[in-house]
């Protein structure tokens, strides 16, 4: 193996990730060596198998650069390549990844034949099916209103549903209405009934007020009233 083929399969494997310079570099040395198409297209396409998830998105943009910038040959062999390895080696399990690579199928439409694209895009929406929608399923669809004929009533509504345990959750309840607060007296505490002695004495005249200096007269007890008798006793006791 010469230098050249060396030095490529060498870059494939280390310098191709995620490097622009490189991708562009690498398709000058496409078109400088054209006549070694069929090992380019070859040592791509193994790449393309054997890379890691993450970096087989490398592989893939080479190989975009060189059929846009070079073509000729290596369009017409990467073709026969292009519907197998879209199937088997283009994973896209993240809609960023999906997105890039529809988006780089669709280009090829200037480059390949119309029949080789559809063979493509059909093969990477089977190996990447789109993951569906999910469906409302807990809107309530009612049946269109219709009126009555003439003289006749209208028919009454038909039952609805009671919402099952799961679903009633997801119905919105308005908040309760915060608690009214009221301004409420203190209760008022009774006034004790004074007795009726205290009534009596609040209810008595006031004793008038005695100048200074003049004194109530002091009040005699009674004098004894002597007996006739003990008056003739004592008589006799005092002669005899």
């Amino acid at each position: 193996m010469d230098n050249f083929r060396q030095q490529f399969l060498l870059q494939l494997e280390t310098q191709l990730a995620g490097n622009r310079a490189v991708i562009t570099q690498m398709t000058e040395v496409a078109q400088k060596h054209h006549t070694d198409f069929a090992f380019i297209v070859e040592a791509i396409v193994n790449r393309i198998k054997t890379a890691p998830y993450e970096k087989k998105i490398h592989a893939w943009y080479l190989t975009d650069s060189i059929v846009k910038k070079v073509g000729g040959n290596f369009s017409a062999e990467f073709e026969r390549h292009l519907p197998s390895l879209v199937l088997t080696c283009m994973p896209a399990h993240d809609a960023v990844m999906r997105e890039r690579y529809n988006k780089m199928i669709n280009t090829w439409k200037a480059i390949f034949t119309f029949n080789t694209v559809e063979t493509i895009l059909n093969n990477f929406k089977q190996s990447h099916p789109e993951v569906p929608q999910p469906q409302a399923s807990s809107v309530l669809h009612h049946p269109p209103v219709t009126a009555p004929p003439p003289g006749q009533l209208p028919p009454p509504p038909p039952p609805q549903p009671f919402p099952s345990s799961s679903s009633s959750s997801s119905v919105l309840h308005p908040p309760p209405p915060p608690p009214t607060t009221t301004n409420v007296p203190p209760p008022s505490i009774p006034t004790p009934t004074p007795p009726a002695a205290n009534i009596l004495a609040s209810q008595a005249p006031a004793l008038p007020t005695l100048p200074k200096g003049i004194a109530l007269p002091q009040r005699q007890p009674p004098k004894a009233h002597k007996n006739k008798n003990n008056k003739e006793e004592e008589d006799k006791i005092g002669g005899g």
